[in-house]
């Protein structure tokens, strides 16, 4: 929960999954833009007292989902 407010703009979170990977392999092009992603295993999670804690994104250690990096 935010307290105050922010003028930094809207966020976007742009990520693959493995259904997205898993289609744009069918397709031949995932190696490409494999080159520009950026692996992320979890999420944190801002707690109240302003602690935080991280939450994988699945069971196993090495589930991750892609995040394409833009510059």
């Amino acid at each position: 929960m935010r307290f105050s407010s922010l003028s930094a703009g809207r966020s976007i979170n742009l990520a693959l999954s493995d259904r997205g990977i898993k289609a744009l392999e069918e397709v031949g092009i995932m190696n490409e833009i494999r080159k520009i992603c950026i692996p992320m295993h979890g999420r944190s999670i801002h707690n109240s007292d302003g602690s935080t804690a991280f939450q994988p994104y699945g069971k196993k250690d090495n589930l991750s989902i892609q995040f394409p990096g833009v510059s």
